[in-house]
């Protein structure tokens, strides 16, 4: 559990989790904070094949990802 979740509840903007599929642990945190969202908050959850935390690997994935996100608000 991280102090991130003790606040989540106050976010109402949309928001978009993206987490790196090599990264099993990250992925399952931002899946839990997208959870943890009240439920009238538009969230997004991207996660990117092939991609560690840092996302090198995929640094196209992330910038499309984030560009169809964003086109959405």
């Amino acid at each position: 559990n991280t102090r991130i979740l003790n606040y989540i509840t106050r976010v109402t903007v949309p928001t978009l989790f993206i987490a790196g599929s090599l990264e099993k642990r990250f992925a399952q945190h931002a899946r839990d904070l997208q959870a943890a969202l009240a439920p009238t908050t538009a969230t997004t959850m991207q996660i990117i094949e092939g991609a560690t935390h840092n996302y090198v690997e995929q640094p196209e994935a992330v910038a499309a990802t984030f560009r169809t996100w964003m086109a959405t608000l």
